[in-house]
C-alpha cells in the first residue's frame, strides 16, 4: 500500500458539527471533497480539484492547487499560495505574501499585508518548453528526471493530518488504504478502511467497517458498530456500544462491549498481567522445591517448676 493511501487523524484532533480542529499541519490529496471547514495553527497543502465546504482557517503557510473550490473565507497567518482557476467564496485575508494564479475567483475580495504576485502561467510553461529543448539537445535525459522528481516531489510535514485523495471526507468515509487515528481525538462519522487502529482515549462516533484488522487502544470508546474481516482487539478500558463482527475477537477482560459478539473463529479474552499470580521457579533440576518445617517447633518445652524441682532434689542428695 502507497502512503498516499493512508488516512491519518493526529493527536487531539476535534471534528465538530462542521468543523475539524488539530493542532497539526494538514494536507489534503487532489479530487478530495472535505465537507467540513479547517481550524489550525500550522500550515495548510492542497492537491488539485479540492472542494472544502465550510471556512479556512490556519496560522501558517497556504497552499491551494488549482480548480480547487473553498465555500466560505480563506484566513492565513502567513503567505498564500492559490493556483490557477481556484474560487474562493468569501473573503481571502493573508497576513503576509500573497502568490495568486491566473484566473482566481474571490467573491468578496482579498487584502494582504505583504507582497501580491499575480502569476501567468504562459511565460513559465515557456521557460521549462526552452531549458528542457536546450537539455535534450545535449542528450542529458537524465538531468531532465531529476528536474520533474524536484518539481512534483512533495514534502510531508511530520504528524500532519493526512486526508488521502479522491475521498467523500463526511458523514460517510470511504479511505482507500488504513486508517489511523491519534489519541485524545474526537471522531465523526462512518468509517470504511484496510487496517483501522484508533489510539488511546479517543472518543469515535460511528460505526467501522475494515477489510483488515481493528485495533482499540486503552480507553477508546466506539459508538457503533465495528465489522471487519479479520481480527479485531480490544484493549483495557475500551468500549464498544453497538456490535462486533469478525473473523476472531481478542478483548481484554476489563474491555466493554454493549452489543453481540460474532466471531467465525471464537473469542480470546486476554487476562490482565497484573492479576495473573507469579509462580516461584525451581533450582533448574526440574524437580520443585519444599520448604523443610522447622522440627523443634514440634519439641514440647520443659515446665520451669518442674526443672527448679529437679535441681533442688539433686543438691539435697549431694548433701547427704
Amino acid at each position: 500500500m502507497e502512503d498516499d493511501e493512508l488516512l491519518v487523524i493526529p493527536d487531539k484532533t476535534r471534528i465538530e458539527e462542521r468543523l475539524i480542529v488539530t493542532e497539526s499541519d494538514i494536507v489534503i490529496g487532489s479530487n478530495t471533497d472535505l465537507q467540513y471547514g479547517i481550524k489550525t495553527p500550522g500550515s495548510l497543502q492542497t492537491g488539485e480539484r479540492v472542494d472544502i465546504a465550510e471556512d479556512v482557517h490556519a496560522d501558517g503557510d497556504v497552499e491551494i492547487g488549482l480548480w480547487s473550490i473553498i465555500d466560505g473565507n480563506l484566513i492565513v497567518g502567513e503567505d498564500a499560495y492559490i493556483g490557477e482557476r481556484c474560487k474562493i467564496n468569501g473573503k481571502l485575508l493573508v497576513e503576509q505574501n500573497l502568490d495568486i494564479g491566473n484566473d482566481v475567483d474571490i467573491e468578496e475580495g482579498f487584502e494582504a499585508n505583504g507582497w501580491i504576485t499575480i502569476r501567468n502561467p504562459i511565460p513559465l510553461f515557456m521557460y521549462f518548453l526552452l531549458l528542457f529543448s536546450n537539455i535534450l539537445r545535449r542528450s542529458e535525459t537524465e538531468e531532465i528526471e531529476e528536474i520533474l522528481e524536484d518539481m512534483f516531489e512533495e514534502e510531508i510535514p511530520e504528524n500532519a493530518l493526512i486526508i488521502p485523495r479522491g475521498i467523500n471526507f463526511g458523514s460517510e468515509i470511504d479511505a482507500p488504504g488504513n486508517a489511523v487515528i491519534g489519541k485524545q481525538c474526537r471522531f465523526i462519522g462512518n468509517l470504511r478502511a484496510k487496517d483501522v487502529k484508533i489510539d488511546r482515549n479517543t472518543t469515535f462516533f460511528g460505526s467501522i467497517k475494515s477489510k483488515g484488522n481493528v485495533k482499540l487502544e486503552k480507553g477508546t470508546i466506539v459508538h457503533g458498530d465495528i465489522k471487519s474481516q479479520r481480527k479485531v482487539e480490544l484493549k483495557k478500558d475500551s468500549t464498544v456500544m453497538g456490535n462486533i463482527n469478525a473473523d476472531i475477537v481478542l478483548i481484554h477482560d476489563e474491555a466493554h462491549t454493549n452489543g453481540t459478539i460474532h466471531a467465525k473463529k471464537g473469542v480470546q479474552i486476554i487476562p490482565d498481567k497484573k492479576k495473573i499470580p507469579k509462580t516461584k521457579p525451581n533450582d533448574g533440576s526440574g524437580i520443585k522445591t519444599q520448604e523443610i518445617p522447622n522440627l523443634s517447633l514440634l519439641t514440647p518445652k520443659e515446665d520451669d517448676s518442674s526443672t527448679e524441682k529437679n535441681k533442688k532434689n539433686n543438691g539435697e542428695k549431694n548433701g547427704h
